[in-house]
């Protein structure tokens, strides 16, 4: 399923809203509605979407091998699980619709990922894994301000990814590729989660220090914790492959 953000045109009623400052539910509702038209427009230029106003539709539709452009205004109008701001956009809307999908939640803007400031400032740093709660206390990104706190809330994770390489969303939403060798940003939300490091044995949270990288001889996934990295200790791959 696809849920389209406003783009220029919500940016349109952004900047009007900080002229002649509209009521919140004026200036929310109006952007969603613009989330429709785009959508509206984008399915009319691509012939493998359809576009669904319920989930039951959107269902339908990809069991008939289209993809779905949800058109997100009627169910927003039913579910009404926001509150009307500018901090909510189309990625808390997306990670409300994938959380009762139970669905994967993929994030595709005109960036890498996540920022330690904005991408083009002097000391600016990428980003690939943090935790939702991290990014609490970020300013602006590439992400809207409720979506951290969403994920929190469910418990879910996402992937921001940069939509000028299309090559990339589909690596990502193709669940037999999990070796990705281009930047993108894990927020993880499930703050539970955990990977073991391969010298040490011991589980390593994945909002805590640790490093990750390809075995260089069958490339399968390696982490070892900031103790055993700093080190130096010996770890063995599954091939039989040993490094220091």
């Amino acid at each position: 399923m696809i849920i389209l953000g406003g783009g220029e045109f919500a940016n349109l009623i952004r900047k009007y809203d900080s002229y002649y400052h509209f009521s919140d539910e004026a200036s929310h509702n109006t952007a969603i509605e613009c989330m429709d038209i785009l959508s509206k427009l984008v399915n009319d230029k691509v012939n493998s979407t359809k576009l669904a106003y319920t989930i039951d539709e959107a269902e339908k539709i990809s069991d008939n091998g289209f993809t779905p452009i949800f058109i997100v205004s009627e169910f927003l109008k039913n579910e009404d699980p926001f509150e009307c701001s500018w901090d909510v956009t189309s990625d808390s809307i997306a990670a409300y619709v994938a959380h009762s999908l139970n669905a994967k939640l993929l994030i595709v803007t005109n960036v890498n990922g996540i920022y330690t400031r904005e991408p083009n400032e002097e000391g600016s740093e990428f980003i690939n894994v943090i935790d939702a709660k991290k990014l609490l206390t970020f300013d602006e990104t590439s992400i809207d301000l409720m979506l951290p706190s969403l994920l929190l809330k469910f418990g879910s994770d996402c992937f921001v990814v940069n939509g000028k390489y299309p090559e990339r969303v589909l690596s990502l939403i193709d669940d037999n590729i999990d070796n990705y060798n281009f930047d993108y940003t894990q927020i993880i939300g499930d703050l539970m989660k955990e990977v073991e490091c391969i010298s040490c044995k011991q589980e390593i949270p994945l909002t805590g220090p640790f490093v990750e990288f390809e075995c260089p001889v069958c490339g399968a996934k390696i982490a070892r914790c900031e103790k055993c990295r700093t080190f130096g200790h010996a770890y063995k791959c599954e091939c039989g492959f040993v490094g220091p």
